[in-house]
């Protein structure tokens, strides 16, 4: 045998060798990236493992270990527990496996887009402006991605710029035009603008795409209930229940009250009694008890026996008021209202109309209506304000 030949025979044993040593390599990498997908089609525990084992293996180039990061991140996002501290842990995993897939590849716009989603979804106002340039790379990357620019209008919107949550809204919807969502988030926003007409526009869009979408129906109705359209609103609402009658019992009590701003005092309390009743330890539940005695009161029935059967905690002497045990001065002047006045003048002036004294009523009312209410009462001052308009101001 030459020696030429011999080389080659030897060179062509190693290329062999080298094949048939890869060959194994290659076919488990195939099977650990059958079950790394970051897609549900795999338990996200498997796939977890599946990853980490790929990420573990040093044999994949930078792109493809970016590729792992990013498909473990989603997996470690979707991982649940019920543990509050469990996932708060994952939540931090799927972070930090975001950004080690942006590391290996700054162009990846699908793990931008996963890391801005996650933090967004963690509801930390501090880390809005992470969330926004995250979205922002992945338009830059991607111009067309709908979803990222879906994403920054929220962020926009909960940073209350409006007008860029708006114009993102616009955007995705332009690039995805029958995606209810964004026109859902829209009219959120329209109607925080006071642009009612367009808020409606924007849900009677929703609807279409989703006639049978019940909250699509109670959002329009709480549009029309701003706009003072109470009989339109009622109908949203009772669209609403009819579709889904199990569901949010929000949708009860906000119909409730929009039959207590119309006056239909019967028929709001028929439904706070309903609300009440599907969830009596609701941390508002004192809140619609308080209104069905009022409506109850108000369409001339007589419930202090219902009322003392509540045992409410909260409000003491206004309950004590309703009761008849107690006198208007003394739960104006109660201490513990000291945060809380917007709701004493406005349940001091029902129980003078109650019983009959317009004049009282009036000022109490106008107290109310004149407070500087937390978002949270916004309830009392707004119907204040119905009462003052039935009542000629």
């Amino acid at each position: 045998m030459s020696a030429r030949v011999f080389l080659c025979a030897v060179f062509l044993c190693a290329v062999l060798a080298a094949a048939f040593l890869a060959a194994p390599v290659h076919a488990e990498l195939s099977t650990l990236w059958s079950a790394c997908t970051g897609k549900p089609d795999v338990k996200w525990e498997q796939q977890i493992k599946s990853c980490t084992a790929i990420i573990e293996s040093k044999a994949e180039t930078q792109a493809n270990l970016a590729v792992a990061y990013n498909r473990r991140g989603r997996a470690w996002q979707e991982s649940h527990s019920s543990s509050w501290e469990e996932n708060q842990a994952s939540f931090e995993r799927a972070v930090t496996d975001y950004t080690e897939a942006i590391r290996l590849d700054p162009n990846y716009a699908d793990a931008y887009y996963n890391r801005g989603t996650i933090l967004q979804l963690r509801g930390d106002r501090d880390e809005l402006d992470r969330v926004i340039a995250d979205y922002t790379e992945v338009i830059r990357l991607d111009p067309n991605h709908a979803a990222a620019h879906r994403g920054r209008a929220d962020a926009w919107a909960t940073k209350r710029d409006l007008d860029r949550a708006i114009a993102d809204y616009t955007e995705a919807i332009r690039l995805e035009p029958n995606h209810p969502l964004s026109y859902w988030r829209r009219a959120t926003t329209w109607l925080d603008k006071g642009e009612f007409d367009r808020a409606i526009a924007d849900l009677n869009m929703v609807i279409r795409l989703e006639p049978k979408n019940a909250g699509a129906y109670a959002d329009r109705g709480s549009v029309y209930a701003a706009m003072d359209n109470f009989v339109r609103a009622i109908a949203d609402y009772t669209q609403a229940i009819r579709l889904d009658p199990d569901g949010d019992l929000e949708y009860h009590t906000e119909r409730g009250y929009t039959y207590f701003l119309s006056g239909n005092f019967s028929a709001a309390a028929a439904d706070f009694h309903r609300a009440v009743a599907r969830a009596p330890r609701h941390p508002y539940a004192w809140n619609r008890v308080l209104f069905r005695y009022i409506a109850r009161a108000r369409a001339g029935q007589d419930a202090r026996a219902e009322l003392a059967r509540e045992r409410l905690n909260v409000l003491e002497p206004v309950v004590a008021l309703f009761l008849g045990r107690g006198s208007p001065g003394a739960a104006l002047k109660d201490d513990s209202f000291s945060d809380n006045q917007c709701l004493v003048e406005f349940f001091v002036g029902q129980w003078h109309l109650i019983h009959g004294d317009r004049a009282a009523a009036r000022r109490h009312l106008t107290a109310a209506a004149a407070n500087a209410c937390k978002e949270s009462q916004s309830r009392e001052h707004r119907a204040a304000n119905i009462e003052l308009k039935r009542m000629g101001r």
